[in-house]
């Protein structure tokens, strides 16, 4: 049986699996199997499937995926063969056609015209509204094909039209594709950067070099080439530690953005530049001079907020307003742009030894950034814990009896080798041991983990705030104690809130308000987990996770509770009075304030009682047992303070402010707000929060007092 074979028909097994499972169409199975590949990967960014057809308009989507750094908007179809036993080829023509399909969908989606004609809890009108409300942000779109069919070998190049007078590529995920991807060990797939026809060259020069051959080079990167190279491989360009572009209301950015503007002859003097590191080279020699034709599998290590500000600045509306004039962010001249370069080209014939000196290079490149490279590395002590732990712990309960555990990947790939090349006999052992349900990774780790820590709004966010925000609390714990290791309680949590997850996603699934009126599973989940432990915890009370690490599974009434909730909110976060002025659920819901929306929201958790919670005695004894790395309610802190002030009393404040202040002053403006906050009106941002307890607290000290009437 040939390689690619052997692996459809795994594919398929795990596609038969998920099925039956989550009780979905295999075309589901299908796309969620591979999409998470492909997020993990950075190909794709917390992708949804949201299926809508025509066929009589040949408009067809499966799925789609918003990456709001890069302003690429994904549109994604599903064309799977199910047959499992032969490999079947995709022509050209088959490939396009597929893809005019999604492009025709999102040619029309955002229209009025279109969305009329479609119901309310339509997911193509679900889309369509949430494409319609970034429309004006998209630089680019993508039409994605997944196929478990091979493309042909005469299919060399595919294209097609542009969508709406904007940038579209057409790119198909095959069957070798996915299986290659799938089965590499590097966290994303070999790419090289031609740099052969840009119209600036690329020099360097040698700067020294490692006994093994790896060689480091200074030089200089036109802006131009720099903003060609991101622009068509984006976020893949980035290592993991500084895909975390702070768009351009950071001040630093700023200033950059600026300096590009007014002087851009003077940028490569005022930027600190960039780190780069490549698997391989080409350079060669032009009159004396070196110069790099290709990057094999370039990395900018530190440098991303340098290499997205010059990629968006000339994307931007507006300008600066000067005494000369308006200059428009537009006619910035990239041309008169550069930025100083340090290539590190790296022996990749030593795997171990090009790994630990890339992290090296970051770690030391982001010594003062708010990012530290190593540790979001599958190198970092915690992932090896993770790792050593899920080869360690036994589940309670087993298939027929046989122990199973958890397995996780802390690099790409890690499952599909170890069961790579095993007899029959071991295979079989190994798939009980570890079956595929069982299996997880960092970034299904770092949705599961933030969900339990109340952070909804940061897991919409996407795979990567999630995993800065994780890390950065583990960092702390390996750096106050090197000694520091994770032991078998924390696993076995970790494993608990795996369960939760999973298993209220499938409950949701199948809700009975669900299945009248599907869409936002993805958000109800993880806020609906959130508010209720939020609820518990504000009652002294807590989930036990002892008991579904024991049982393998969450109870009945949990999952009832949970499953009420999250129809709950769905109601709530789809009613735009609800979001108070925030058009967009999939915006309101990344948030911080529509998370504190949320929390208003009544929910009734009464019905959960012992085994499935914790409380009094049991609850103390669980927190001596485990220490929580965060109390991640703290952060709440501000906005409870003034919920927990009345309406009546900001009412009061804000009528005793405006004795000394104008009726527009913060001191009489943010205390009617606060008023107006308790009965449903804008949330203050995190700023105005702080300056409004600051002024009742200000007051109160000048003789400011207010009782409730009993």
């Amino acid at each position: 049986m040939s390689k690619t074979l052997q692996f459809k028909e795994e594919l398929y097994q795990d596609i038969t699996l998920d099925s039956v499972i989550s009780e979905q169409y295999p075309e589901e199975s299908f796309f969620d199997l591979m999409v998470e590949i492909l997020n993990g990967a950075g190909f794709l960014d917390d992708s949804e499937f949201a299926p809508y057809r025509d066929t009589s308009k040949g408009i067809r989507i499966d799925g789609y995926c918003w990456n709001e750094l890069e302003r690429v908007f994904c549109g994604i179809i599903v064309d799977l063969s199910d047959d499992k036993d032969e490999l079947s080829t995709i022509s050209k023509s088959e490939i396009e056609n597929l893809g005019k399909r999604v492009s025709r969908f999102l040619s029309q989606a955002s229209s009025s015209k279109f969305l009329s004609g479609l119901e309310p809890s339509s997911l193509g009108r679900s889309t369509g509204d949430f494409l319609a409300s970034i429309e004006g942000e998209i630089l680019k779109y993508r039409v994605i094909v997944l196929t478990d069919h091979i493309k042909s070998d005469r299919v060399k190049t595919i294209s097609i039209d542009s969508i709406k007078d904007t940038p579209t590529q057409i790119e198909i995920w095959d069957l070798e594709r996915l299986m290659n991807q799938s089965q590499a060990s590097s966290e994303t797939e070999d790419f090289l950067v031609d740099l052969s026809k840009k119209q600036q060259p690329v020099q360097v020069i040698e700067a020294s070099r490692h006994s093994n051959g790896t060689v480091t080079y200074i030089g200089v990167m036109p802006a131009s080439v720099l903003s060609d190279i991101y622009n068509e491989f984006g976020q893949r360009l980035l290592e993991s530690n500084v895909r975390t572009f702070l768009d351009f209301r950071a001040k630093p950015n700023q200033a950059m953005k600026h300096g590009l503007v007014l002087e851009p002859e003077n940028f490569f003097s005022y930027n600190n530049g960039l780190t780069v590191t490549a698997s391989s080279a080409n350079i060669i020699n032009v009159d004396g001079k070196l110069i790099v034709s290709s990057l094999e599998n370039m990395q900018i290590v530190n440098g991303g907020q340098t290499t997205a500000t010059i990629y968006f600045t000339p994307n931007e509306k507006g300008g600066l307003d000067t005494d000369s004039g308006k200059l428009l962010y537009r006619d910035v001249d990239l041309d008169k742009v550069s930025v100083q370069m340090k290539l590190t080209v790296l022996d990749v014939s030593d795997p171990e030894f090009s790994n630990d000196y890339k992290v090296k290079i970051s770690k030391a490149a982001n010594f003062q950034s708010a990012v530290n490279a190593a540790d979001l590395t599958s190198n970092s002590s915690f992932h090896k814990d993770m790792e050593r732990l899920s080869r360690k712990v036994q589940m309670p309960i087993g298939n027929a009896g046989y122990p199973t555990k958890w397995f996780y990947e802390r690099a790409r790939g890690q499952y599909s080798t170890k069961k790579r090349g095993l007899p029959a006999a071991a295979l079989n052992r190994f798939m009980l041991e570890y079956p595929k349900s069982q299996v997880f990774n960092k970034d299904t780790l770092n949705k599961y983990e933030v969900t339990w820590q109340m952070q909804p709004h940061i897991v919409k966010k996407g795979t990567n705030p999630s995993r800065v925000f994780l890390m950065d609390q583990m960092n702390k714990k390996y750096e106050k104690n090197p000694a520091f290791r994770l032991e078998i309680d924390y696993f076995q949590d970790i494993v608990s809130k795996m369960i939760i997850f999973r298993q209220v996603d499938k409950a949701i699934l199948k809700s009975d308000w669900y299945v009248i009126e599907s869409g936002l599973k993805a958000e109800v989940v993880t806020y609906s987990i959130a508010l209720v432990r939020k609820r518990l915890l504000d009652s002294g009370k807590d989930i036990s996770l002892d008991n579904i690490f024991k049982n393998q599974s969450i109870s009945s009434e949990l999952s009832g509770v949970i499953v009420k909730a999250a129809g709950v909110i769905r109601r709530n976060i789809m009613d735009s009075q609800f979001r108070a002025g925030s058009g967009n659920v999939s915006e309101f819901c990344r948030n911080a304030n529509g998370w504190m929306r949320i929390q208003m929201i009544d929910i009734d958790v009464s019905a959960l009682t012992s085994p499935d919670i914790l409380v009094g005695d049991k609850l103390d004894e669980a927190k001596e047992k485990r220490e929580e790395i965060n109390d991640a309610s703290s952060q709440m802190s501000n906005f409870e303070q003034i919920m927990n002030i009345s309406s009546a009393e900001w009412e009061k404040l804000a009528s005793y402010n405006l004795k000394k202040y104008r009726l527009d002053d913060p001191q009489v403006k943010l205390p009617r707000m606060c008023s107006q906050l308790h009965r449903g009106g804008r949330i203050l941002t995190d700023k105005q929060q702080i300056f409004v307890i600051k002024i009742h607290e200000a007051a109160k000290n000048s003789g400011f007092e207010f009782a409730k009437v009993v």
